[in-house]
């Protein structure tokens, strides 16, 4: 069986293009797009999740925030009103 070039996991057959990234182990990770990060946070952090990273500034696709909790991650892009377009 052919191996798939991209990204995934050495498990799958998949090799990283960055050899510097460590493997995602999660058990949920979800992306969400959102026109408000302060309102994702408040709401989000209700259910004990923390930001872990986040980039708010810049051309409007680069912006996202995550959030996590145990091994739990969501994603977030957008964080104006540019996600109804």
């Amino acid at each position: 069986m052919a191996k798939a070039s991209g990204w995934g996991s050495e498990d799958r057959g998949f090799k990283s293009r960055r050899p510097d990234m460590k493997k995602l182990t999660t058990d949920v990770s979800v992306e969400f797009h959102v026109p408000s990060f302060a309102l994702a946070k408040k709401f989000y952090s209700g259910f004990g999740f923390a930001v872990v990273w986040e980039r708010k500034n810049g051309d409007p696709s680069a912006r996202f925030l995550v959030m996590r909790k145990g091994e739990s991650i969501l994603n977030f892009f957008g964080g104006d009103e540019t996600v109804y377009s």
